[in-house]
């Protein structure tokens, strides 16, 4: 996600920007129809949510957790996803000044510190008290820092300044978790809620009831809208891969439990990062239906699963290419697979590629006993934020001056992109092991 965001704005090619937003001029064009792998971040990113769902949720029902609390939790999560949404765009560097100084720079830090008592996941073992004084302190800084603070339009704090991946994130964790709850016993029930939604999207491109419903801002536009519920279509699937990844598992077959050959782990992996490239070149020439060939090759390399780690693998994998040729199917409704103006196609082909890039990684991991940047996963919000107000700080605070005579071009920008990168990769593994992670 970051490093999609500072990548250089021209010399690059097409590929490397947003489909719909081409160089040079990254002027927007609804009418270009296509997929780059920068718009795969954003629906990877809302199946991963969807698959912690159940993760997170099974472990608390299996506690004794009432469903009453449950429902409220999923309410205030969304609630305090939205004030994160409105605190992180107000203390962002460039919303606080359009050409930012060394002032501008440093209260951004400032914005990042004051984050952290608000948004801290605090022990269970502190006093509730104690707790409680940590979160007012955060809360009275925010609102002195947001009162007192100019942006650069010349306005102060306004609640619909906001961020709207934020915001949808918000939408997903509340509406994503409460049709989880009540579809957690039935997936056949989950997939009568993703045929409901299809149906009411599709039902919304013409005019009637259902795009008035659709498409209607409510009195408080800063919490959001109806129309980001299509976003659903990515992270409901996530669900069902989430309960997938902890049981109920398979019951055994009637054979000694052999693992499948190390091959094909390794097969399937490259199936799954292949199948990224191939679909967005074939999807960009609107060959929609060749490139399903390679990607049902996977089908094969998963075929008689004998244990459980790999009948889990195999399951993913069936599903994945289920999504995966729902969106291909699509792909000729709306003018073409686009992420902006969103459609269906993009929802249902980004939540099989990521669930089958899930499968591959899964496969390989297991043998590996290791997962690659597990850390920085388990700390999103962390992440999300320092992008903008510490390692955008730091680094022109610490790194340019140091670099102020240094060659620069294309490839020195994209090599000062993946340096920033590492750098935020760093940061959020740090935080994890230090125990400091922001929670909603």
């Amino acid at each position: 996600m970051m490093f999609s965001g500072v990548i250089p704005w021209d010399g690059l090619p097409v590929w490397m920007y947003h489909a719909q937003e081409p160089p040079p001029s990254h002027k927007y064009d609804p009418t270009l129809a296509g997929i780059t792998w920068v718009d795969l971040v954003f629906p990877f990113f809302l199946f991963s949510l969807g698959a912690a769902i159940p993760l997170a949720l099974k472990k608390r029902i299996k506690h004794g957790t009432p469903m009453w609390q449950l429902v409220l939790g999923a309410f205030g999560r969304g609630l305090s996803l939205v004030a994160f949404a409105i605190y992180d765009q107000h203390v962002r560097p460039y919303s606080l000044a359009s050409n930012p100084t060394t002032v501008t720079w440093q209260l951004a830090l400032l914005g990042f510190a004051i984050a952290i008592p608000i948004w801290a996941a605090l022990p269970r073992e502190w006093p509730q008290w104690t707790k409680v004084l940590i979160r007012g302190v955060g809360v009275a800084a925010a609102v002195g820092f947001l009162a007192k603070a100019t942006y650069a339009d010349g306005s102060g704090f306004s609640k619909d300044r906001n961020d709207i991946i934020l915001l949808v994130l918000s939408w997903m964790a509340t509406f994503g978790t409460l049709v989880w709850l009540a579809t957690r016993t039935s997936i056949t029930a989950r997939l009568a809620v993703i045929a409901g939604i299809l149906a009411w999207r599709i039902g919304a491109t013409v005019e009637g009831s259902e795009a008035a419903l659709w498409f209607w801002v409510d009195p408080f536009p800063w919490l959001g809208r109806p129309e980001f519920l299509h976003y659903l279509l990515i992270v409901l699937p996530g669900t069902i891969v989430g309960e997938l990844l902890i049981g109920p598992k398979p019951d055994a077959q009637e054979m000694e439990p052999q693992p499948w050959h190390i091959w094909r782990h390794y097969a399937l992996l490259a199936v799954a990062i292949a199948a990224i490239p191939i679909s967005l070149v074939t999807l960009h020439g609107r060959y929609s239906l060749l490139w399903l060939i390679p990607i049902y090759t996977a089908l094969l390399i998963v075929f008689q699963p004998t244990t459980d780690d790999d009948r889990q693998v195999a399951q993913i994998t069936r599903f994945s290419v289920f999504w995966i040729t729902i969106g291909t199917l699509l792909e000729p409704f709306e003018g073409g697979i686009k992420k902006d103006p969103l459609t269906l196609s993009y929802c249902f082909l980004a939540a099989g590629l990521a669930g089958l890039l899930l499968a591959g990684i899964l496969a390989v991991s297991r043998r590996w006993k290791w997962v690659p940047f597990a850390t920085v996963g388990q700390n999103p919000m962390f992440a999300y934020l320092a992008i903008t107000n510490l390692v955008a700080p730091l680094w022109t605070l610490m790194v340019v001056p140091a670099m102020a005579n240094a060659t620069t071009g294309t490839l020195a920008d994209v090599a000062v992109a993946v340096g920033k990168t590492l750098a935020l990769a760093g940061f959020t593994a740090l935080a994890v092991r230090l125990h400091l992670s922001l929670r909603s």
